[in-house]
């Protein structure tokens, strides 16, 4: 019987020492640590804000081509972005048309620390796009306070019903002459390629420098 206990024993401790996690060598994150964002069972989904629905189904519809060129300015720290990676995370980005206007975004993210960036970004599939004004929907919206964060959130589901296709789609912003200043992409990463991430100056005038000369740079890319 003590052999048994025994064999017993030994047999529990090298399944501990199974379960137990290896040791490994640090490795640092590429990434700032997120918080995983919460499971939503399909049960307690929100249905679809009916009058919200119908406000974004008047707006006409078009897409971003491939080979189109856009801006996103954030910080370094900001959530959803593998700076190290080159790529985006989470469900959903804003971006611009302008380098100027993204490039302000940077630097205001930036502050005082001076680690805002502008990301060149290259559209590489034909996404589908939603125009209008997001400020035409607050009142059809179920929010009030909460619409600036909600509405881009959301915006994934109401489009993909309107538009007919799951996943990445648009909404076009503020028209002007080289394209719309505000370009709102669910899942941004699966039709985007990262060409380049560049530090924003703090200064405005070089902020804007800068921007103007990636404006320049991709012309021919609107």
């Amino acid at each position: 019987m003590k052999g048994v206990k025994r064999v017993f024993k030994t047999i529990v401790m090298g399944f501990k020492r199974w379960l137990a996690p290896a040791e490994s060598k640090e490795v640092k994150p590429v990434a700032p640590p997120m918080t995983a964002q919460p499971v939503i069972p399909p049960s307690i989904v929100h249905p679809l804000h009916l009058p919200l629905l119908s406000a974004l189904s008047s707006f006409p519809q078009g897409h971003l081509r491939v080979g189109q060129i856009i801006f996103h300015g954030c910080s370094a720290t900001s959530q959803d972005i593998d700076v190290l990676g080159r790529c985006f995370l989470g469900t959903r980005k804003w971006f611009s048309s302008n380098a100027i206007y993204a490039a302000g975004y940077g630097r205001i993210f930036g502050g005082a620390k001076g680690d805002g960036l502008i990301w060149v970004c290259k559209v590489k599939a034909i996404v589908p796009a939603l125009i209008g004004s997001q400020n035409s929907l607050l009142p059809a919206s179920p929010w009030t306070a909460q619409f600036p964060k909600m509405l881009p959130d959301e915006f994934g589901r109401y489009a993909s019903k309107i538009l007919k296709k799951n996943g990445p789609n648009a909404l076009l912003d503020f028209q002007e002459a080289i394209g719309y200043r505000e370009i709102l992409i669910s899942y941004p990463q699966l039709v985007l390629d990262v060409l380049g991430i560049l530090p924003v100056p703090t200064d405005i005038t070089l902020s804007d420098r800068l921007g103007r000369r990636l404006n320049a740079l991709y012309v021919n890319f609107r």
